[in-house]
This record gives structure tokens, sequence and C-alpha cells, in this order.
């Protein structure tokens, strides 16, 4: 028999930085546990030596907070501070704007490889891991189709390729027709995201927009032959991808992009003529505005405008009546009509149609959970008007408890989206035959925990909705709502080989903040039979042996390894959905859980609008560590078996939190972090800052400076022990620049190298991708077996979970 007392456990617990407690275990499973045995194998026989990381040069370079002596003439707020604050960073010569400097591609191509080598013990694990995700996908399936004119549009997928096939068929028989094959038109290119795909007006044309770099700029091309998919010549380029064709088959609508690729134009382009020949309908000229472009569901009117965190401004086009490409070229610009001017902090983001009237979503009157209105389309003959938004009548009472995110308008109903009591929800408001709206009825649903979404409505005098459904262990479902009996009918529910739920359990719980007041909800998923493990054992530190311990609690999760997952910005909720992916996690034990922060919406506006942006943020990274915290108090988990992810602004989450909370964590994952907030919010030349300052604020403006630089993670990194970190970074990433991660990693590497057992810091940066990663689904899918295996290795838990009754 093997006894424990027979291993050096510091020698254990220190080795690679990994904290093995093995106390926890007894000696039996110590012989069977394979973790155990690879983590024995490499003390005994090391075997090469570990690879070094890069090191990074010190080339500092200036950075303005305030007005900038180089370009006085760049706008920097309306407050800019002068003189201005000046900071150095020591690591400014990573920052290149083109993708192209020698030395830094250099650099990254030597951290890449730092990862890669440094992790090669992982590769046979990540390969497991990639074939067992790929087994519970249905590689070649079909979606369901959806009405749009004379025709049924869906989507496919084939097994071994990479990228959608669009099909259609007549709606009332006939042969499938492919209409778009994305794997022809990736052909050639490392990364091709379709942006989007939109049938002409007759159905005979197609156009579609394509990005093949990652910085999410799309070049828009038209088949004028859906048979031999010939193209017509035109190719418009510099685009944002959106794409609303106008009254007829002779002309559409784009956005084109700035210097600071914000969408800034609207143009008209008629098939047939050079890019050089369109005609701008609006423009915008304010940086902290993006605009967007869209269709009534009637299709009666063109609705262009721009918005920015706090304020918006609509115009709309009549298309009743235009025929032609003369006609459009005449008409559009003169009929161009602003359905509110702008307003500092009135927002008004979703319009729709109904029988001469809009309906608008909107925060009017304080209400800042929105409310939905409507205003009649004759009102706007009034020249003499200067503030439309004081004929907007209220559909309803504005109901604080409630969230109203968007409409659709249909001939006989409106359906509402939006959110109550912390997650997704939808109303059905039907349209009597004496032009009243009826009273407003919630969709209700069997599960506790869910999300719900409106999905493809191209039908606008219809008898049903289409509507998405998917909960942590419900896949995705596609559902028609009857609008009349409230009747559902499943349609589909996604196929997910090897996947059974009755296996697994979701539930939400609650963290308490450290004001002591603010309840954090955590929504939980995991394998049932993780409830009832084996009984744990601890060690017994006067006498060296191993003793039950009695204060576990019966059927609950206890010490078992788990991922918290978080986000907390924009107001954006991230609500629990199902990810056949995520089965990987989950049949080996680890307990994955949402931290629904602040700074999101999960819980309304206010979440988000009052307690988590500008000089709130900081509550966001506090509530993190409190949910951590929590699962850490009721015992579910251990700091050693504790790992975190986010994404994005989910990554500022991860940097600001192992900054101020290192000890909670044995490993942290930061996907495309914007990590480097104070230098990249002082600069309006980099993509998407100044729209940024009303989320932020503006680090230039003396109100937000100080504030900022308290939680900006590359400027609070420590001589600290951290979690074993992974970061990751697309080179053309517009949203947040490569060069963030790498600055980051390279900083906090210089910082603790004087640390005891400091644990690794891994950079893995995708040279031809941008922010959402691969486009392949195949290449997508290693990437996350790659962050897998790390995050698995990290916390122990490699191997499945053994087979065993549950209670």
């Amino acid at each position: 028999m093997l006894s424990t007392q027979a291993f050096n456990f510091d020698q254990l617990r220190n080795h690679a930085g990994q904290a093995c407690f093995l106390a926890s275990i007894g000696s039996t499973f110590l012989l069977s546990n394979s973790w155990v045995r690879r983590t024995l194998a490499t003390v005994v026989n090391p075997g090469k030596k570990a690879p070094l990381p890069p090191v990074a040069k010190i080339a500092p370079g200036k950075v303005y907070f305030g007005v900038n002596p180089t370009d006085p003439n760049q706008f920097r707020g309306s407050k800019a501070m002068s003189p201005p604050i000046v900071r150095e960073d020591p690591y400014y010569w990573l920052r290149d704007t083109e993708r192209k400097s020698p030395e830094v591609l250099r650099y990254l191509h030597e951290e890449n490889s730092y990862t890669e080598q440094s992790l090669s013990n992982l590769e046979g694990f990540r390969e497991d891991l990639y074939r067992e995700i790929l087994s519970h996908l249905q590689e070649t399936d079909e979606e369901v189709p959806y009405r749009h004119g004379d025709f049924l549009y869906y989507s496919k997928t084939v097994k071994g390729l990479a990228y959608k096939i669009h099909c259609r068929r007549l709606a009332f028989g006939g042969p499938e027709e492919v209409v778009l094959d994305e794997n022809e038109v990736a052909k050639g290119h490392q990364y091709a995201d379709v942006g989007a795909w939109e049938p002409s007006p007759s159905h005979q044309l197609l156009a579609y927009s394509v990005d093949n770099s990652g910085y999410e700029t799309y070049t828009i091309r038209v088949i004028r032959n859906l048979a031999t998919k010939e193209l017509f010549d035109d190719v418009i380029e510099e685009t944002s991808g959106e794409i609303v064709w106008a009254a007829d088959d002779s002309s559409f609508v784009y956005l084109s992009l700035d210097d600071e690729h914000r969408p800034h134009k609207a143009f008209l382009h008629v098939l047939g003529t050079p890019q050089s020949e369109d005609i701008c309908l609006l423009t915008e000229e304010d940086g902290r505005f993006w605009m967007d472009v869209s269709k009534t569901t009637d299709e009666r009117f063109l609705i262009i405008g721009s918005g920015s965190k706090e304020t918006s401004e609509y115009y709309f086009l009549d298309l009743e009546g235009v025929s032609g490409a003369e006609q459009h070229k005449q008409l559009l610009q003169s009929r161009l009509k602003c359905l509110q001017p702008r307003q500092q902090g009135l927002r008004y983001e979703d319009i729709d149609h109904q029988d001469g009237h809009f309906y608008i979503v909107t925060n009017k009157d304080d209400c800042m959970n929105n409310k939905l209105v409507r205003i009649a389309v004759a009102s706007y003959a009034d020249q003499t008007l200067e503030n439309h938004f004081q004929q907007w009548e209220d559909v309803r009472p504005y109901h604080a408890c409630e969230q109203i995110d968007s409409v659709l308008a249909l001939r006989h109903h409106l359906v509402i989206s939006g959110r109550a009591e912390g997650f997704s929800q939808l109303w059905i408001v039907p349209y009597t035959n004496q032009k009243h709206l009826g009273a407003w009825q919630a969709v209700t649903f069997p599960e506790q925990t869910y999300n719900v979404w409106l999905m493809d409505n191209f039908v606008y005098d219809t008898e049903t909705v289409r509507i998405g459904y998917s909960s942590f262990i419900t896949p995705r479902q596609v559902q028609d709502y009857n609008l009349y009996t409230g009747a559902i009918t499943v349609l589909k529910e996604q196929t997910v080989p090897g996947y059974d739920h009755t296996k697994y359990v979701c539930r939400r719980i609650e963290a308490k903040s450290r004001d002591g007041k603010t309840c954090i909800p955590i929504s939980l998923v995991h394998h049932k039979n993780i409830l009832h493990a084996t009984t744990p054992y601890v060690l017994d530190e006067e006498s060296g042996q191993l003793r039950r311990d009695l204060s576990r609690p019966d059927n609950c999760l206890y010490h078992a390894p788990t991922l918290l997952y978080g986000y907390g910005s924009y107001g954006m909720p991230i609500d629990p959905t199902f990810d056949f992916k995520r089965l990987a996690l989950l049949d080996r034990g680890v307990v994955y859980a949402i931290a629904h922060i602040r700074g999101g919406g999960e819980m309304g506006r206010s979440w988000y609008e009052k307690e988590g942006k500008y000089c709130s943020k900081m509550n966001t990274f506090h509530d993190f560590a409190d949910c951590a915290k929590a699962l850490l108090s009721q015992q579910i988990t251990t700091p050693d078996r504790l790992a975190i992810v986010g994404r994005s602004a989910g990554g500022l989450l991860i940097g600001a939190t192992v900054n101020m909370y290192p000890s909670l964590f044995k490993v942290a994952v930061a996907d495309v972090p914007f990590v480097d907030v104070a230098n990249t919010m002082s600069d309006p030349s980099i993509p998407l800052t100044v729209t940024e300052w009303e989320e932020w604020g503006n680090p230039n403006e003396e109100a937000f400076h100080e504030y900022m630089l308290r939680y900006s993670p590359y400027d609070n990194i420590k001589a600290q022990r951290y979690p074993a970190l992974l970061l990751t970074a697309g080179l053309h990433d517009p949203r947040v620049p490569y060069w963030e991660a790498a600055k980051f990693a390279a900083k906090l590497r210089a910082t603790t190298r004087d640390i005891p057992n400091r644990n690794p810091v891994y950079l893995k940066t995708d040279l031809s991708s941008g922010h959402f990663s691969a486009s392949d689904r195949y290449k997508y899918i290693k990437e996350t077996a790659f962050e897998y295996a790390f995050i698995l290795d990290q916390i122990r838990a490699r191997d499945h979970i053994r087979a065993r009754d549950h209670v």
C-alpha cells in the first residue's frame, strides 16, 4: 500500500506552480489517478530543460493625458487637461498600427513558440479534447427554413467543410438551390467572415459582404445569376458589412468606415455603377456615434441613423412609390426625415412601423429601463415641430421592473423583447379590429433559467412568430409561437450526439457584494454525479495521517474544479445558454459558473448605467471577486481548483481582478483582453476610443483620469504571485489591438521576475484573425480545446468523472 507520508508534499505542491493538495485524496486514489502519476513522473524525470519566455525590450514611448502637444488640433475631449499629464509606457514599441513591423512580428512569433513549447506536454490531451468536442457536433446539419418572400431560406453545414452553405427552395415545393457557399468564398484565404447575405426584393439577386483579414472591413459583391453564381462587376470596399436593399433590385444602402474604423456615412449604391458615383445619404461627424441602417418589417421604410452609448438620432425614408435607379437617386435624399433630433441622454434605439404608426423603444421621461411609444407617421408632415418626441404616445405606462429592448411590428400584433427578474422575456400585444392595442401577454417557459430571443421574421402578415430558446441544459431550439393561441411548437432542437440532458443540473445562487446589500446572481451548471462524491479526507498536520472531513454537507457540490466566467460591461447580459463544447468540462466534473455582475445588463439598465460604468466601474471587479468568494465560502470549490475566464471587456475584468485578488484563483484566461485601458482611451486615433468615452470615461479629463488609473490592468501590475495566466490576441483585431495583451504579458513577467514560485504567463496571438478568433469552425474548436486543456490541467480535472449513482 502506498503511503502519503512517503512523498515530499512541498515539492509536489510547488512543482510547475501547481498546487496538488494531495491531502484531500486517499491512497488508493493516489495510485489510480493519472494526473498524480504524470506529476510524479515529471518530478522524478524532468526531461529536457523548460523553455525560457521571451524578454521584451524596454523602449519607452510618451503617452499624453490631456491635450496632445505633438498634435494640438487632435480632439481629446471638451475638458482635456492642459498642460497634459505625461507618462512613459515601457513597451510602447509593441504598438504597430500597420501590423507589419518585422521586429514586432518576430516578437509575437517568439511568444507563440514559447507558449507552444511550454505546453507541448498537453498536445495529446488537446487532441483528445478536440476529438471529444467534435464528437458532440452534428457536423452535417440543416437549420430550420424561414419564409422570406416566395422562398424558404436556410443554412446547412457538411462534414469536413469549415463554413456554412446558404440555400433556399420555393415555399410551395421545389428543389434546393444554393444561393451562397461560404466555403467557395473562403477559398484561398486564411480567414473569411461573411458579414451579411441579403436577397434582393425580387429574390433574383443576392448581395453579400466578406472580411478576409479579421479587421472587420468588408467588401460587398452582388451575385447577378444565382444559378451560375456570376457576379456583377461592382466591388464596394471599406464597408461595415451591413447591406439593406432599397425599394427594388436597382440599389442598396451600405455604410462606409472612417479612419477610426467607425461607420460614419450611409451611401446609396446603384448596381452597374462605380463606387465613386455612390450617393451619400447621411454623414455622422461626431466620433461618439456609430451609424446603422435597417428596414421596417413591412419593408416600407428605410431607417438610417446614429447612436452613441447614451444618445440617438434616426432618420426615415419612405420607399413607397420609388422604382428604378433614377428615382432612387432623385428621391431618397429629399425624402429623408429626422424622427427626433439628438438630445444628450435621449435614447431611442429600436424602430418599427405598423398601420401608419412608428413604434419606438426609448428612455424618454427618465425611463431608464425603456418604454414603448408610438407616433403617427403623418405627424412628420408638420414642418413646424422641432421635437417630435413631445407627440410620442406611451403604448403602456412605464414599468420600472421590466426592461424593454426591441419591438417587432406585425400586421396584427406587436412582439416586444426585453428582460424581467433577471431573465430574457417576450411579450405579445394584439392589435384589435378596432385598431387598439390589447393587454401585454408574457410568453412563459417551463425552465426556471433560460434565454429566449427573436429569430428571422420576414412575414408581416403572420399567425406565428419565430423564436429561439436555450438554457444551460437545453440545446438551442427553434420554436414557432402562435400569436392567437399561445401554443409553442418546437420545430427543431439542436442535435448533440452523445448528450443526455438528464445527467446535468443547473441552478442560480446569489453572492453578497462587499457593500453588504447588493445580491449578485450566479448561474451554475454541472454533472449530477459530482453531487455524490466520495467522502473527502484531509491531512492532519500534527499526526500526518489522513482523516475524514466531517464538515462536508451531504448531497452538495464540494471542492469541485470550477470555471467562473464573467463579462460585466456595456449593459450586455450573459444569459445561461447551451454550448456543446462545454460538455468536455462538465464531463470532467467541472462546475461552470457565470457571474452576473454589475456593468452587465442582467438586472436592468441601472445595473449598468448607475452601478457599472464610468466612476462606478470598480463594482464590476469587486462583484466578480465576491462571486468567487461565495463559491469558496460555500465550499463549492477551492482556490487551487478555481479558474476564471473573460473575453474582450471580460478580459479587462480578468486583468483587473487578478491584480486585486491574485490568491483567489489557480488559473486565469483572458481572451483578446482590454487590459491597457488608460493608454488606449487617451488616444482618439485608435478605433473605438472616442465612442468608448461614454462607457469608461475620458482619461484626458481630470474627472476620469485618476479613477481609471486605479483599475487599468496594465497600470496596476504588482510584484506578487499571480495565477497561471493565458492571454490570447488576434493580430488584426480592430476592437482590442493585439498589443494590449502583448504589453500586459511582457510587463507582468518583468514585474514578477523575482517572485518565488511564480506561475507562468503565456501569450498566444492568432496572426490570421481578429477579435472573434477563427472563422473556420474546426479551427475554432481547436482553439477551444487549447484553452480547455490548459485550464483542466491547472485545476487537476483532466480525467472524466467516474460513473456513480447520484441522489
